[in-house]
C-alpha cells in the first residue's frame, strides 16, 4: 500500500511541475496493473478513446490524461493521472460517464487490458 501512495504523489508531483496548472486542480488517480499480454500501447489506445470521448460530451471538458510507468520495480504497474481544471468539471464527467449514453460508449473499453484496483481524487493547490 504504501508503495502505491508513493506512486501516486510521484505522480501529482509529475503533474504540479507539467505546467499545466494556474489554479486549483483535480487529478484522479487510478492505480492499475496491465492485464496479462496487454501492453502500454493497448492501455494507451483504450485511455484515448475515452478522453477523447470525456471531452466530447462534457462541456468546456478540458480533461487530460497521462500515464505513469515505474522506473524501478515492477513494471507491469502504472498510474492514470486525470486532470480535471476544477471539481464541477470532473463531476460532469463522472455524470456523463455514469448515464446510459456513456455506460454504452464506454462499455469494456478497458476490460481485459487494465485492472485498476483504487483510485484517489486529489485537490492540488498551487503554494507558490
Amino acid at each position: 500500500m504504501r508503495e502505491h501512495l508513493l506512486q501516486a504523489l510521484a505522480a501529482i508531483v509529475f503533474v504540479l511541475f507539467s505546467g499545466s496548472m494556474i489554479a486549483d486542480t483535480y487529478v484522479d488517480v487510478y492505480d492499475c496493473q496491465l492485464e496479462e499480454g496487454k501492453t502500454a500501447e493497448d492501455a494507451h489506445a483504450a485511455n484515448s478513446k475515452w478522453l477523447k470521448w470525456v471531452n466530447e460530451n462534457v462541456a468546456n471538458g478540458k480533461v487530460t490524461s497521462s500515464s505513469g510507468t515505474a522506473v524501478v520495480g515492477d513494471n507491469e504497474a502504472f498510474l492514470w493521472i486525470d486532470t480535471y481544471p476544477d471539481l464541477a468539471t470532473w463531476s460532469a464527467a463522472q455524470t456523463a460517464q455514469d448515464s446510459k449514453e456513456g455506460k454504452e460508449a464506454l462499455k469494456d473499453l478497458f476490460k481485459g487490458i487494465t485492472d485498476c484496483k483504487e483510485n484517489r481524487l486529489w485537490k492540488i493547490t498551487p503554494t507558490g
